[in-house]
């Protein structure tokens, strides 16, 4: 019973220590799944998916502290994130520009939704 017991004991060990080496580095617990942005005129809201920018290669770094901050509701400081904004290269729109992924003037739907 013991020899089993051990044996038990160490595969979940194992089992563990796989699964916390093939976490992504940029897991957080503090990391929000989504954020939703909905003052946004007479446009449909906007989520924000931390974990489909991540799929794409991407990590906080690249983000914060050059583009956003790192808390959460400090993204738009002073209501400065428009559209008319990012797509003068700010905000979404420093990567969001037709070039490094799809441009904030099109594929509204890609952000907007009900």
């Amino acid at each position: 019973m013991n020899k089993n017991v051990f044996r038990l004991s160490i595969l979940l060990l194992v089992v563990f220590a796989i699964c916390m080496t093939t976490l992504p580095e940029t897991t957080s617990a503090r990391m929000p799944g989504g954020i939703y942005y909905k003052d946004t005129g007479e446009l449909e809201r906007v989520r924000f998916s931390h974990s489909i920018h991540l799929s794409y290669g991407k990590t906080c770094e690249d983000c914060h502290n050059k583009i956003f901050q790192k808390r959460v509701g400090r993204a738009d400081v002073g209501n400065a994130m428009t559209m008319k904004t990012m797509g003068e290269g700010k905000f979404c729109g420093a990567c969001h520009n037709g070039e490094q992924a799809f441009s904030v003037e099109s594929d509204c739907d890609q952000c907007h939704f009900r």
